[in-house]
């Protein structure tokens, strides 16, 4: 909870940095939407309250409901709308703050299917299930386990490929350029003592 807060300060300092308007930004960068450190929804909740999470959360739903809808008297009313986001809060609250805002852009493209031009509650959280468990998701998360893998592989392969110095002067190799540059000091020393 304070880490929230000293991350990104009051939640009006909060909202600015996961506004509407950056989510085109976010979400440029979707591996960066899974696997980044923006806190979960569950975090903004327990740092700035229920009602301030709801509120963020909420307009993301009015956002996608307006571009994903064109008639109002198809969209959620606003009692369902509260109660879709307090079920999202309950059942999805790991989903990160970027998480949320992926979903909503992936969604408002048509990734998740069509909404037949009717936002509905059970319609909408199917859609979250098949972002959670479906393979866009699973696929960027994977993703990054694979990457952060290899790098943990790199660097044990640059620990166990590095020698100290004393390890090394206990090999063949330094032996043998030690004895190449005795043989070459004495060349240069029988040439400087023949002119």
């Amino acid at each position: 909870m304070k880490l929230v807060i000293e991350s990104y300060g009051d939640f009006g300092s909060f909202c600015k940095t996961f506004s509407l308007e950056k989510m085109q930004r976010y979400c440029s960068h979707p591996s960066r939407c899974v696997n980044g450190n923006a806190p979960a929804i569950v975090e903004v909740k327990n740092a700035y309250g229920v009602p301030s999470a709801k509120l963020w959360m909420k307009a993301l739903v009015a956002d996608f409901a307006a571009n994903a809808v064109n008639r109002s008297d198809r969209r959620m009313t606003e009692a369902q709308l509260d109660d879709w986001v307090a079920t999202a809060l309950t059942e999805w609250g790991y989903l990160t703050v970027t998480e949320w805002m992926l979903f909503f852009h992936k969604a408002k493209s048509g990734y998740f299917g069509s909404l037949y031009n009717d936002v509905n509650c059970i319609r909408l959280s199917e859609m979250v299930n098949d972002f959670i468990y479906g393979s866009f998701r699973q696929s960027m998360k994977a993703k990054h386990d694979e990457e952060k893998a290899r790098e943990e592989r790199e660097l044990m392969y640059n620990r166990e490929g590095t020698m100290t110095f004393d390890a090394f002067r206990q090999t063949d190799a330094y032996k043998r350029i030690m004895e190449n540059g005795k043989e070459t000091n004495n060349k240069k020393n029988e040439y400087n003592e023949g002119t």
